[in-house]
């Protein structure tokens, strides 16, 4: 067995790829169901010209196989980037075609000199259990637990659920194979890293990353939007709105605008203190006004939300603003159009509008803004004046 498996890992398949349990002299031609194949001769089988896309498929088996895909994902992930193993059950053929080119993208970092490293980690492997068998026969043919391929291209590259975070934010546009699992995995370390991670003096960078990286991921895929409420992420999301760190608010009031368009989350957001967060943000940093004013119109399609923006005073605010907190804004002119239209969707509430209208009515300026047309200072939902995705979206195999 042990000559069998080392003219295989040297001669590159040129043998079968299996042993039949209890027989150490004969191969088998396929892997029976009741048994794993050893996963270092499957793995070498990836890199030999002839019989690639067999392995391809074999591997593709084991990685359907709950019996053995934990196994196999955790070998993988200890010598090359697993997107391979996943992208075979797509396409072997342009699996491999991926395997050999160059690539830098948020999913896959791979060229030629990392092929090389994992070729040569391969080989030292091999030699060792061929070594080991030798001296101890009874000794497995198999990679040490401890054996991971350490490639310098990767050393500064922060990875989250699969994903190269920078290159996602160099590359919006890019189309992940399967986002919904990368939102859950960011939410997961957007979470860890508001609770106390982000206290650490290596990780305030990271958290400012990671809610980026949620903004990018939420604009380029709006229908992924009502699973952050599903995942009970709003109220962490609304106390970072509310916080005294200005890095972190930012993102928070960021990621409240995108998610306002979002009827699921709106309904979430009902049950939940979501406008005394928003108001003391405004209060604290009129450059978030004009994200904030626009969400709260969202919002107020919720009789419930026009409610807490009663009960909270936003309409005295707000009207302030008017008459003489504009010029603490970035753009004066777009937030008062975005005030305007708050206060004029509050006011159209039916159980609560008349008395906010009175309000309104009582305010000796509102007559002065009420009658103006403000239509051309309001950017639309989709782009909500955020980051702008630009290029066509691309992914690993388009």
């Amino acid at each position: 067995g042990a000559v069998l498996h080392a003219l295989y890992l040297f001669a590159g398949a040129h043998v079968s790829l299996f042993s039949v349990p209890g027989d150490t002299d004969t191969p088998a031609a396929a892997p029976p169901a009741t048994y794993a194949p050893d996963s270092t001769a499957i793995v070498k089988v990836v890199w030999s010209d002839e019989q690639r896309a067999t392995a391809g498929g074999l591997l593709c088996r084991l990685a359907a196989d709950r019996a053995h895909v934990q196994r196999l994902m955790a070998l993988v992930s200890r010598l090359m980037p697993t997107i391979f193993l996943q992208t075979l059950s797509d396409d072997a053929g342009r699996t491999i075609a991926i395997f050999d080119g160059t690539h830098e993208n948020p999913e896959l970092i791979w060229n030629g000199s990392m092929r090389s490293e994992l070729r040569a980690a391969l080989e030292h492997a091999s030699n060792e259990a061929i070594a080991a068998q030798r001296s101890q026969p009874s000794a497995p043919f198999d990679i040490p637990a401890e054996f991971v391929v350490d490639y310098p291209q990767l050393k500064d590259q922060r990875v989250v659920g699969g994903v190269y975070i920078g290159q996602l934010l160099a590359q919006p546009a890019w189309q992940l194979r399967d986002p919904r699992r990368f939102l859950e995995a960011l939410l997961r370390e957007w979470a860890r890293l508001l609770e106390g991670g982000a206290e650490q003096a290596a990780e305030p960078d990271e958290l400012e990353q990671t809610s980026r990286c949620l903004l990018v991921l939420l604009q380029a895929n709006p229908a992924l939007s009502p699973h952050v409420a599903a995942m009970g992420y709003l109220s962490k999301l609304f106390g970072a709105v509310a916080t005294e760190r200005a890095d972190l608010q930012k993102a928070a009031v960021q990621l409240v605008r995108v998610l306002s368009v979002s009827s699921e989350c709106i309904h979430a957001m009902k049950s939940i203190e979501c406008v005394a967060p928003m108001l003391s943000a405004m209060r604290a940093n009129p450059t978030s006004c004009a994200l904030l004013l626009p969400a709260l119109t969202n919002m107020a399609s919720a009789p419930e939300i026009v409610e807490k923006a009663f009960e909270a005073r936003l309409v005295p605010f707000v009207l302030e603003l008017l008459a003489g907190g504009l010029e603490r804004c970035e753009d004066p002119s777009a937030v008062k159009a975005h005030a305007v239209k708050c206060l004029k969707t509050l006011a159209a509430d039916a159980r609560l509008g008349p008395a906010i209208q009175q309000l309104l009515d009582e305010d000796r300026e509102w007559d002065n803004f009420k009658a103006q047309e403000h239509d051309l200072f309001l950017a639309p939902d989709n782009n909500a004046g955020l980051l702008t995705n630009t290029g066509a979206r691309v992914g690993l195999l388009t």
